[in-house]
């Protein structure tokens, strides 16, 4: 009879812990899902426009912005009606809008610790039938306006570009056996490092798009620099 008890007991203790454990699991259960939820409805990708116009045959930059992703894996884009131009796999892209689009899709995959991703579609400005190219039309000629000698002292050789450019445009001087001293607009000062053949360059450059013009001289000797006549 005591046996007989004794197993009884044991049985109801074993039903009541089973009982109490699996109102522990039901509780728990749907706090889990209630965080899960609440960390998806926390996650923020957005895909932004940065500098460029979306205008056809035109450069342009995009990048992706999240929130709530803990360590992000990679980027991955993708785009209709363009062509990215530079990696397709970090936080921003450049993209050349085809000269034919009048929509661009731009779709970016962020893979991390929870999934995220955003496309957006853009319309697309006409080039008014160009290929967009700013320097198309541009046509510069670099006058040599005092010539170069080695060595040489304060007025360097100068230089300086006619032609118009368009409005917005970068402009970088360069020369390649010697130190620009001055570069301003359409003007530079070089001091020649040696003698021999020298070239003189400019380039300009606008929404992705470069266009570079050169001069070829001759830096003769000269013994301790000064004035030189002025063409």
């Amino acid at each position: 009879m005591k046996k007989l008890t004794y197993a009884l007991t044991l049985m109801l203790a074993f039903a009541i812990s089973c009982t109490l454990n699996n109102k522990q699991e039901e509780a728990i259960l749907p706090i889990e899902q209630e965080s899960s939820n609440l960390r998806i409805s926390e996650t923020y990708c957005n895909i932004q426009q940065g500098l460029g116009i979306i205008k056809q045959g035109y450069h342009t930059n995009f990048s992706m912005i999240t929130s709530g992703i803990n360590s992000p894996i990679s980027y991955r884009w993708s785009v209709i009606g363009g062509e990215i131009t530079s990696s397709a796999t970090g936080s921003s892209i450049t993209v050349k809008v085809s000269s034919k689009s009048t929509k661009l899709t731009v779709r970016c995959i962020v893979e991390g610790d929870v999934p995220c991703g955003d496309e957006k579609t853009f319309d697309v400005e006409s080039s008014g039938g160009n290929d967009g190219n700013p320097f198309t039309n541009v046509n510069l000629t670099i006058n040599e306006l005092i010539s170069p000698c080695y060595p040489m002292g304060h007025p360097y050789a100068r230089y300086e570009y006619s032609g118009s450019v368009p409005s917005g445009t970068s402009v970088t001087w360069s020369v390649n056996t010697g130190v620009i001293m001055l570069a301003s607009g359409n003007q530079c000062h070089v001091k020649p490092t040696s003698v021999g053949g020298m070239t003189v360059k400019v380039t300009l450059s606008k929404n992705g798009y470069t266009k570079t013009f050169s001069k070829s001289t001759y830096t003769q000797s000269c013994s301790g620099g000064g004035l030189f006549p002025i063409k």
